[in-house]
């Protein structure tokens, strides 16, 4: 009986001891939430649509280009060192920011925003092709400033 009354305290010892390591482990464990998708647009003639997009933590933020040509997306102020899995059209730099590559006329960017703050960005599209230049229509690039608030 002794013996009995021992390993059933033995095993609820463990128990405990098991159920805590697993809650620590889970709270060590960033969280991630998802919260849907905001879609901009991006023009050459009117720029960025919305200027200003305010979001919550865990959105899909979602650039498609309809400016007719190539544009580069670059984010200016606070630089986003974390983000949902598979962002497209962004990659790592150097120092662990997140930097958009070129994004073709239609072709999509996107990256799901997890960290909260204020991220300011620039879009270029660059000059008229050069078949056009060469005809005397010389069009200098253009650069459009928008701005995400995750909360």
């Amino acid at each position: 009986m002794k013996l009995l009354k021992t390993l059933v305290m033995l095993i609820a010892i463990l128990l405990v001891s098991l159920s805590g390591a697993i809650a620590e482990e889970q709270a060590a464990v960033p969280e991630k939430v998802l919260s849907g998708q905001q879609v901009i647009t991006l023009h050459y003639s009117t720029g960025i649509k919305p200027e200003t997009l305010t979001v919550n933590r865990g959105t899909t933020v979602i650039w498609i280009n309809q400016a007719t040509r190539p544009v580069s997306i670059k984010f200016t102020g606070k630089e986003i060192t974390a983000a949902c899995e598979n962002p497209v059209n962004f990659t790592k730099d150097v120092l662990g920011g997140f930097i958009a590559k070129k994004v073709k006329f239609g072709a999509v960017a996107s990256m799901c925003f997890i960290e909260k703050g204020t991220y300011k960005y620039k879009v270029s599209a660059p000059t008229k092709m050069r078949a056009e230049v060469q005809k005397g229509v010389i069009e200098s690039g253009k650069e459009f400033e928008g701005t995400i608030v995750v909360e």
